[in-house]
């Protein structure tokens, strides 16, 4: 039997959040045939760095503890990720490859970028990039 959790997109750090306190993320790498399938956000969610942190901290609530840790995602994968290269929607201005060449350098794993028409497929620790579009991978920088 196979398990599939849909994660669909919109605030990353809210996914994260929820993600922790429902008990999601802890139980998460227990179950072996687990499928797990993001969307935008929900790709995110799965992995060690929030690149959204900076935008969604905006919109938390006034004395919610929501924000702590809120460049930390769940890290069920050992890269990170963003979404939306150069798409041209206004929400996503900032999805430039250079941007995210700068937020990668602050992170000390492998940054992959990929376009609306690009997946990342991972089994077995092997990665893999489903693409009929535009994506790049950012290795960390040396300290």
């Amino acid at each position: 039997m196979t398990d599939a959790l849909l994660v669909w997109g919109g605030d990353v750090l809210y996914l994260c959040h929820w993600m922790r306190e429902s008990g999601l993320a802890e139980l998460s790498p227990s179950l072996d045939n687990l499928v797990y399938v993001g969307v935008s956000a929900g790709s995110i969610a799965m992995t060690p760095y929030n690149c959204d942190a900076e935008f969604n901290r905006q919109f938390v609530p006034a004395g919610s503890n929501m924000a702590v840790d809120s460049e930390r995602a769940p890290g069920l994968v050992d890269f990170a990720m963003t979404v939306h290269l150069d798409n041209p929607d206004p929400i996503f201005e900032d999805n430039s490859r250079e941007n995210v060449q700068k937020w990668a350098a602050t992170v000390p794993v492998p940054t992959y970028v990929i376009d609306d028409q690009s997946a990342i497929k991972v089994s077995g620790g092997v990665v893999d990039v489903v693409c009929e579009g535009h994506w790049e991978l950012f290795s960390p920088t040396p300290s």
